[in-house]
């Protein structure tokens, strides 16, 4: 499997989607480029070629909103408690001879 990673394209996106904008599926194949150099080299990038694929949309009539930096796009979770604590053994893997008893 990581061989495949490492060496398969991945899926085009219009074919998972067929509605998502050439544009849009530039950005993913950048994001997934194998070779690092041909990847976003910064988040400003990544996010100055969002804000112009958002502006291309708009121009469509197509309304798109990105995220704020520091947002998540996921509700909170409200917890109420501690439903359950699991406690795991430990075990002294740097250890080169079994401990006494």
């Amino acid at each position: 499997m990581l061989s495949e990673i490492l060496t398969t394209a991945p899926t085009a996106p219009a074919r998972l989607n067929p509605d998502v904008p050439p544009e849009l599926e530039r950005i993913v194949n950048t994001l997934l480029e194998k070779e690092r150099t041909l990847r976003y080299q910064s988040a400003a990038e990544l996010r100055a070629d969002l804000e112009r694929l958002k502006a291309q949309l708009a121009a469509r009539g197509r309304d798109v909103s990105l995220p704020r930096p520091g947002s998540s796009s996921r509700a909170p979770r409200v917890r109420k408690g501690i439903d359950a604590v699991v406690v795991l053994p430990f075990l002294n893997a740097g250890a080169t001879r079994p401990p006494s008893t």
